[in-house]
């Protein structure tokens, strides 16, 4: 008992689990992306958190993979080579996801419950839901 005390004293009682949403703000640190890169980024994690689906992918591939879409939404090179260097993870771990998200990113406006779409067409989160969004995933690296 005094050594579990010990170590969660030193962790300062943070013992959670990463995020799928913790795994994509250290990419956009990583890459020092913008507030719309970041808004677009939150949005799509959102939109995963309403589908039981998502489930099936592992936290850190899909905070790279709503990093990378977010990229591929607001202009920044999609998938750096430092960042796939640092992570170990490649665009083709992440396809099935970014395709993923995609649908949903399109499917966003026409949900029953569209709360998390309406806030992000707010300006206050960059409008980043009225983007144009590609049918298609384009060819990332």
């Amino acid at each position: 008992m005094r050594m579990e005390r010990v170590v969660l004293s030193a962790v300062n009682l943070d013992v959670s689990a990463p995020t799928s949403n913790w795994f994509g703000l250290r990419l956009t640190r990583m890459a020092h992306s913008d507030k719309h890169t970041i808004s677009a980024m939150n949005y799509l994690l959102e939109l995963a958190l309403l589908d039981y689906t998502y489930l099936k992918y592992r936290a850190s591939v899909l905070g790279a993979a709503a990093f990378c879409l977010a990229n591929i939404l607001t202009g920044p090179t999609p998938w750096p080579t430092a960042i796939e260097e640092d992570t170990g993870i490649t665009v083709a771990d992440m396809i099935d996801v970014l395709e993923h998200l995609l649908r949903s990113f399109h499917d966003a406006s026409k949900m029953t419950h569209k709360a998390i779409y309406e806030k992000y067409c707010d300006e206050k989160f960059h409008s980043v839901a009225l983007i144009v969004a590609p049918k298609s995933l384009p060819a990332v690296r």
